[in-house]
Order: structure tokens, then sequence, then C-alpha cells
């Protein structure tokens, strides 16, 4: 499934957000962001002969669903667009109001587990950059938002205001739907969101031994012949040092972790802990004590990319 989304539509993905952007001079996490976002924004504003690929998913799911109120809501998918939220509220029961910062119109957001990044909820002042879904009568995020913390979001959100309002867009929704990218690194990067000589590094690898890591594991991925994983694979390894902090006295043991967990959660491989740990040199049972404690810090993240990855892949088969 993951394989074939990120041979065929991720190919179109890339060709879309490199022709938009030019992530060169980012650093590997701000490259991640452009990976996962821009795949969001292309599923969701390009059309490919005459169609989306949201629009071609829910041609295919309407067919099967039965339930009046999930279909009026499933009809409506095909006509969102992304745009930048700010929260204004927590209601509790994983529900959380926000407005949006162009339109000022406001609405109620349902929050699933997998939408919290970093594994807290968003808080009042928030910003949040995502495509909201219809349901029912409040709102779902598609995939995960970028939640913006709210000691930049002031500033970040004047930075937009001010580019939008000195734009010739006649509306913010076609501005977000032509300038997604570039408002996602203002969102990272503030102002200053050139790609060169960007000396800003969000979520940065704290130790040299966290960065050797990331290193095994895209070369592992690359001895496999499958780079197309190195990426989702560098992002949860970011999002589990910032979480957990890990002591990391041999780093084969990580790296050898990290591309099990890809390989069997994201990649659905068969391959044993056993040829793992030999490549990387580590005992498989040692694999197996630091395998508990990545799955159990990074269950929300696999599902997230598995979800994401799977609503893409039904777009491109109609199914």
């Amino acid at each position: 499934m993951f394989k074939h989304v990120m041979n065929k539509e991720m190919k179109k993905v890339n060709n879309l957000v490199h022709a938009k952007v030019d992530s060169s001079g980012l650093h590997t996490e701000g490259k991640n962001f452009v990976q996962f976002f821009g795949a969001i924004w292309v599923m969701v504003c390009h059309s490919f002969e005459g169609k989306t690929m949201m629009e071609r998913f829910v041609e295919g799911r309407l067919p099967k669903l039965h339930r009046p109120s999930v279909i009026e809501s499933f009809k409506q998918w095909p006509s969102v667009a992304p745009s930048v939220y700010e929260v204004q509220e927590i209601k509790g029961d994983n529900v959380i109001v926000v407005d949006d910062i162009f339109t000022h119109e406001r609405t109620h957001v349902l929050l699933n587990q997998e939408n919290y990044e970093q594994g807290r909820e968003p808080e009042k002042g928030e910003l949040l950059l995502t495509v909201l879904l219809p349901a029912g009568e409040m709102k779902q995020v598609f995939a995960a938002p970028l939640q913006l913390l709210k000691d930049h979001a002031k500033e970040r959100k004047e930075t937009i205001l001010a580019q939008y309002n000195e734009s010739d867009y006649q509306d913010s929704r076609a501005y977000m739907n032509e300038e997604f990218l570039n408002v996602l690194l203002i969102c990272l990067y503030g102002e200053k969101n050139s790609t060169e000589d960007n000396d800003v590094e969000p979520a940065a690898l704290e130790t040299n031994e966290q960065q050797e890591v990331v290193e095994q594991y895209a070369a592992y991925m690359a001895g496999q012949d499958k780079e197309e994983y190195r990426q989702v694979g560098e992002l949860l390894w970011r999002r589990y040092c910032e979480r957990e902090e890990p002591n990391i006295r041999k780093a084969e043991v990580f790296s050898a972790t990290l591309s099990y967990l890809i390989e069997t959660k994201i990649a659905k491989a068969t391959v044993t802990k056993k040829a793992i740990a030999t490549h990387f040199g580590v005992s498989p049972s040692t694999l197996s004590k630091r395998l508990k404690e990545l799955e159990s810090s990074l269950a929300g993240d696999v599902r997230e990319v598995n979800k994401a990855l799977e609503q893409l892949e039904k777009t491109n088969t109609g199914t």
C-alpha cells in the first residue's frame, strides 16, 4: 500500500511541490514538513485529468455509504480548501473552537488523538495550518495539522495576513490554494521564509548520536532501494527524540529499531528482527526491547501516517 503510493502518486506530489518551492536550502525537518503537507495540498487543490485526488476518493466511497448524514458531509469534501485557524476555546471531549484568520468564520472541530502534535492537544491562541473536513455539525482535521505554539502565533499570523493583503488574490481561498506552501514556510520560519541561508531549524536533533541514527537509517533504506521511506522515518525519529530524549549509547541499536519499525508498520514489508539486527551488528533481543519503547511513543504517529497514505491511495484507485 505505502510503496504503491510513494512510487506513483508521490512522484506527482514531488513534481508539483518542487515546482512551487525550492526546499534544497531547508534543514531535514523542514523538508519533511514540506513533503508531508505538500501531499495534502496536492490532494485537495490540484486536478489530474479534470479531478482532484479528493474528488476521486469521494466518488469511490459514496456508493458504499448508507447514512444520509454521512453522505451529505462526504459530498462536501471535494470543495474543501486549506487555511490557517486560530484556536479560540478548548471545549473538552476532544472538541476545540477555531476561527479562520482570513474570514473569521468560527468552527467546532473534533480531534482524534492522531491529530495531536507531539502528543498534546492544542491550546487557546495557537495557530493550526490544516484542511478541515465536514463531519456532521462539526468538522474534522484531514491528516494532521501544523500546530504553531502561541509564542510564535501572533507574529506568524500578522505576517501571513500582511502578505495576503498585499497580494492580488481576490479571496483567501484562492490565496491558500496557490500559496499554501509559502504559508507553511512562514509558519515554520516566520517572515524570513526564504529557503536560502535559513538559520532556523525546527525540531533540531540535539546530539550527534541522534543525528548518527538518522544517517544510519538513511543508509539502510538506500541500501534496500527504499529511499521513499527515508523522510517519514526521519520525521518519526525526531518526534521520538523530542518526547523521550533517549540516552543513546550505541546508535546502531536505535537505527536497527527505527528501520524495523518503518519496514513492518509503514512499508508492510516481511522482514525479521534477526535480519535487521544482524545488519546493524546488534542482538535481536536488544532490538525487541527498544522496539517496545518506540512503538509505545510513536503509536499515534504511525496511525496518522498510515491513515493519510491510505486515503491517498484510495484517491488513486477509486475505492
